[in-house]
């Protein structure tokens, strides 16, 4: 019997524990399944990075036929070409389902800041979303939040006040009454000065401005000041009845105000890019533009496509608010959150830089700092480059001929995009060039040759060493004079030919461009020489004989054979 007691009493402390662990386990976290807010649907599936990608066959049977961007979102997730607008549209909605409350409760996410006094308790604000901004991934140990010049904060606060107990005896009576209790006053502040404030609201929507230089840190602070007033009566018995009652009492009232404040931070980096541009024009009508901008950006629009530099984009609901603790003077609550703010993020794609079209437009060349790639969180299922990466600072292109007469280029930030006429930009001038190519000397092993390089038309001698570039003979760089040539010896080729190529420097650079261009020489003794000549000779004659074949044939004129007057 004892034994079975004892096992009975050992099954009853392990339910308590069960239950107990039960009723502390956080709760259940998930994103939304259908769309909301305002969020088209086909919009809305590509928002969700980071959540669990697995086919959810419910929600598809719920919904119907399942649209094609929400089976793909369910299994991996979207990378984006630019910022979506749906993110501020979500959370400007979302922001709303923050649930009503009343003095006897304080709702609030679990690691927001939290203050109480001797009245207020658990008084607490927290950033929901600032907006415009970007969280750049940048290497990994650096991150930062960068934020338009001027944008939104939305916050959500809130607080409970305890009222202490009336205390009555017969000779004396504490009484308690709550008058009035606010959030007095909600404000943000930019590096500790208030730029914009509001009263009232647990849900306040506040506009915040950076000052200062592109790239500088600053701290946005949302800060709420709760107030209480309490009404105190002491009721002193000042004549006692002869049955110990009281006949009259000394009252005294006292009123009390009590404010509590309590703020949280967000750093950010001011984002505003500044760009500085050259344009060219090739002398086949192609256009040739570089840009550069001196903090991360997206790329640039041209009339005949775009370039895209290393960035892509991924937006993810904030963990921080999966769940809300609803607290009151005896227990606290965690329970799933109404609220899931999404967050936008940018990070160096695997692709790198690309141009659209292909066939119209191609990038030159990608200049920048060589950062380490950063890693992904394990929840993101998204490629990012490995190893290393040249942040794209800088882009230069060619396209296809077309009039370019405004350079745009787009921020990483979403609305923050910059835009200027090519008629305030650096032109640079693009010469064709010609490079001929003659044998000096032949010896059994060696060839010397010598390379002429000059500006076609009017054949300007290109000096190399001065201009950027350099011709490749044999295999070997090599620099022209201020003659523009070169003498250079170089092995006998089995193939019996020797080539030689120009590779012009970057016209953005050098202030000046010239195309590039090549020449070939055939070596193998006079005979070859030769023959060489009487097959050019050959191939020409034969050509005109072809044309006046034709021409006897398609036309009146008798001219065939060319002998038919002799």
């Amino acid at each position: 019997m004892g034994s079975e007691r004892g096992s009975g009493v050992t099954v009853l402390v392990g339910l308590l524990a069960v239950l107990t662990i039960v009723a502390t386990l956080p709760a259940t976290a998930h994103p939304p399944q259908y769309p909301d807010h305002g969020v088209p649907p086909d919009t809305f599936y590509t928002l969700w990075s980071g959540d669990s990608d697995a086919p959810q066959e419910s929600a598809s049977a719920r919904s119907g036929s399942p649209r094609p961007l929400r089976v793909v979102a369910n299994r991996t997730d979207i990378p984006l070409d630019r910022p979506p607008k749906a993110v501020e549209t979500w959370n400007d909605g979302d922001h709303q389902e923050f649930p009503p409350t009343n003095r006897t409760i304080s709702i609030y996410p679990p690691e927001a800041p939290r203050e109480s006094g001797r009245f207020i308790k658990e008084a607490s604000v927290s950033i929901f979303s600032l907006g415009p901004s970007t969280e750049a991934r940048l290497s990994p140990s650096s991150d930062p939040r960068y934020a338009a010049p001027s944008g939104t904060v939305r916050g959500v606060a809130d607080y409970r006040v305890e009222v202490p107990s009336d205390q009555e005896s017969d000779l004396r009576r504490v009484n308690w009454t709550l008058g009035d209790h606010r959030i007095n006053r909600t404000t943000v502040l930019v590096d500790g000065e208030a730029v914009n404030a509001t009263n009232g609201t647990h849900t306040p929507v506040l506009a915040y401005r950076l000052e200062g230089m592109a790239g500088e840190t600053h701290t946005i602070t949302l800060r709420l000041r709760a107030t209480a007033e309490l009404r105190k009566e002491i009721a002193v018995c000042r004549e006692r009845s002869e049955s110990d009652g009281c006949l009259d009492w000394d009252r005294h009232v006292t009123t009390l105000r009590e404010n509590v404040t309590v703020h949280e931070n967000h750093t950010v980096v001011k984002y505003d890019p500044q760009m500085s541009a050259s344009v060219a024009r090739y002398p086949d009508g192609d256009v040739g533009l570089v840009v550069y901008q001196n903090q991360p950006w997206l790329g640039y629009r041209l009339p005949n496509g775009d370039v895209r530099g290393v960035w892509r984009f991924y937006s993810a609901r904030d963990p921080q608010w999966d769940t809300l603790i609803h607290s009151t003077a005896t227990r606290g609550k965690q329970i799933h959150s109404p609220l899931h703010p999404l967050r936008i993020f940018a990070y160096p794609i695997s692709t790198g830089p690309t141009p659209t079209p292909r066939g119209k437009v191609s990038i030159l060349d990608i200049y920048g700092p060589e950062r380490r790639a950063p890693s992904l969180p394990d929840v993101v299922n998204l490629d990012v480059i490995d190893g290393t990466y040249t942040a794209s600072f800088g882009i230069a292109s060619r396209a296809e001929a077309a009039d370019v007469s405004r350079v745009s280029a787009l921020g990483l930030v979403r609305g923050v995009n910059t835009a200027r006429s090519t008629e305030g930009l650096a032109r640079v001038d693009i010469d064709r060039t010609r490079l001929t190519l003659d044998v000096v000397t032949e010896t059994n092993d060696s060839i010397t040759v010598r390379a002429h390089l000059r500006t076609e038309g009017s054949g300007v001698p290109i000096n190399t060493t001065a201009k950027g570039g350099y011709i490749v003979v044999g295999g070997e760089r090599v620099n022209t004079t201020g003659t523009g040539t070169i003498r250079e010896t170089v092995p006998k080729s089995p193939s019996r030919t020797i080539t030689a190529r120009y590779v012009p420097g970057e016209w953005w650079l050098e202030g000046h461009g010239y195309t590039a261009d090549s020449a070939a020489v055939s070596i193998g003794g006079p005979q070859l020489q030769v023959a060489s000549t009487l097959y050019t000779l050959g191939v020409a004659v034969g050509l005109s004989l072809v044309a006046v074949f034709l021409l006897d044939r398609v036309t009146p004129a008798q001219l065939w054979p060319p002998w038919r007057r002799l």
